[in-house]
């Protein structure tokens, strides 16, 4: 049982201090009684909270452990705060009620300002950590590059590298695990899977080899793949319950 301040609070609908006012400006509804409530001290079975009612409506993603697909757009950054840059924040794409949620909704991972594609949020930190310290979690990226792609024989001298287990990128002291699925896609463009998250590790990657990264996109993490809903950039979605399940059991 949750004391209704703590579910309004984890739903970003208002402030714990802010709810004893939040209950008298509106008629928020016990579904087992069907009786209003009052008191920030009512507490509700948490099973319960997508049948509480406001002002004769159900509350929008009624649930304290929320997870989303976003698909980042280039020029935003992973982050809560603007820093000094005042750059956008991924939160911006977002209902401002997302950003007041407690516990936060949480980016798994980062995508850097210059980076786009597949990005998850949650408020579960065991799903958090659980995906974050997945050591065969496959994350796939596109990228895009310059100078193209020489011949065939560049081709498989970086496709041997990447796969070797034995690549150490510049200023690092344990090699990178293998890349999987490389697939080179026309002369600027090359799609790999990685299983790790290192610093810009995958513009650190091509760039030893000489290449500069203008394009880098995820496109899938684990079995979740930009689908139609979330086709343009900046569209956001609730991951289904299947999907969280089947991507927790890699």
């Amino acid at each position: 049982m949750l004391r209704i301040d703590r579910i309004l609070s984890g739903m970003g609908i208002c402030s714990r201090s802010e709810a004893v006012q939040y209950l008298r400006k509106n008629i928020i509804t016990d579904p087992k009684n069907n009786k209003r409530i009052l008191s920030t001290s009512h507490k509700v079975c948490e099973k319960d909270i997508n049948k509480l009612l406001c002002n004769g409506k159900v509350f929008d993603y009624p649930t304290l452990n929320l997870t989303i697909l976003l698909n980042k757009p280039v020029g935003y950054l992973c982050s809560t705060s603007r820093e000094e840059s005042n750059h956008k924040i991924i939160y911006d794409l977002l209902p401002i009620e997302f950003f007041n949620r407690s516990p936060l909704l949480s980016s798994v991972g980062r995508l850097d300002l210059e980076s786009c594609g597949l990005l998850i949020l949650t408020q579960d930190g065991q799903l958090q950590h659980q995906l974050l310290s997945s050591p065969t979690l496959e994350k796939r990226y596109l990228v895009g590059f310059t100078p193209p792609l020489v011949d065939e024989k560049e081709i498989i001298e970086m496709k041997r590298v990447f796969e070797s287990g034995k690549f150490l990128l510049r200023s690092e002291e344990e090699p990178l695990k293998p890349v999987t699925n490389f697939e080179v896609i026309d002369d600027t463009h090359i799609a790999i899977s990685i299983v790790e998250g290192r610093y810009h590790q995958v513009r650190r990657m091509f760039a030893a080899f000489g290449k500069r990264v203008e394009f880098l996109k995820r496109i899938q993490i684990g079995s979740i793949e930009i689908d139609e809903v979330i086709e343009k950039e900046g569209k956001w979605r609730v991951m289904k319950e299947e999907e969280i399940v089947k991507l927790s059991s890699v």
